[in-house]
């Protein structure tokens, strides 16, 4: 579903703004997540007391809040996968000969599948060994760092501008048609 809206921004902005937008909203999503599991009462570490040292029941609301916030980051992860899988696919697209496109968009996505298998055990590794937090302190810098190569490189760009040119071409095609239609008539 995510794919029709980012398909209609790309052609509104360049590619490297719609990868760099999708790194963003990806860190961004997963840096709430980090600052609610961080936070002690929602990961369990520290459970308020009163004054006698009895649990205070903290009641329903925070479960369903985080809940809700858990959903809200599932989305935004959604719609950067979006971002970042169709600017993929439009950059192979114009920068790959024919020969060889099917073949580096399986190698791509299958790199992708097992990086989904395998990236959740890695997580898990590190952060039994060393903590959750180095877990997420290694993901949120390595995210920004591939957001901000993805905003600097020049070969997005340039084809945003094939992209813009071929749009333009295609709708004066379509005018200078039209218009010959209507002087034929």
């Amino acid at each position: 579903v995510g794919n029709i809206p980012v398909g209609v921004l790309i052609r509104k902005f360049n590619l490297s703004t719609m990868a760099t937008m999708g790194g963003v909203i990806y860190l961004s999503a997963t840096t709430v997540l980090v600052l609610l599991l961080g936070s002690s009462i929602w990961y369990g570490y520290l459970q308020p007391v009163d004054s006698d040292g009895n649990p205070v029941v903290i009641g329903e609301f925070p479960y369903r809040l985080f809940q809700i916030v858990l959903l809200a980051c599932a989305i935004c992860w959604g719609a950067a996968f979006s971002c970042l899988s169709i600017t993929r696919l439009l950059f192979v697209q114009h920068r790959v000969p024919k020969t060889f496109r099917a073949r580096l968009m399986s190698l791509v996505g299958g790199a992708q599948r097992w990086a989904m298998v395998l990236g959740p055990f890695l997580a898990g590794f590190v952060a039994q060994h060393f903590g959750i937090f180095v877990a997420f302190g290694l993901h949120l810098p390595l995210c920004a760092l591939n957001s901000y190569c993805l905003y600097r490189s020049e070969m997005f760009r340039d084809i945003s501008d094939e992209i813009k040119a071929a749009d333009l071409h295609q709708s004066s095609m379509a005018s200078h048609r039209k218009s010959q239609n209507a002087s034929g008539d």
